[in-house]
This record gives structure tokens, C-alpha cells and sequence, in this order.
């Protein structure tokens, strides 16, 4: 997620980005990514890295 605003308020973005639950709907099997070097070093052996 990416958000961007030309005056945050840092307190309720704080509360709001404690409150956010992440959870994986499936396993991940592959990513498709541009800088397959740097999401190897992230993701080791976890997911198949296809470099674009």
C-alpha cells in the first residue's frame, strides 16, 4: 500500500497503521518483480522470484 498526503496528521496515521492486520489469503508461490536481486535477498527460498 502506498499513501502519500501533502499534511498528514502522524498521530492518526499511527493509530491507524497499528490497527492493520496482514494476513496471507494463500502461500505465496511466485512474484514477478523487476529487481529479482533484491526481493531474493527478502524473500530467500520462500517464494519462486520471475524476473520481468
Amino acid at each position: 500500500m502506498e499513501v502519500s498526503h501533502t499534511r498528514p496528521n502522524i498521530p492518526r496515521l499511527n493509530w491507524a497503521l497499528h490497527r492493520i492486520k496482514a494476513k496471507p489469503v494463500t502461500t505465496p508461490i511466485a512474484l514477478l518483480t523487476s529487481d529479482s536481486d533484491d526481493m531474493t535477498k527478502l524473500c530467500g527460498n520462500q517464494v519462486r522470484i520471475i524476473p520481468l
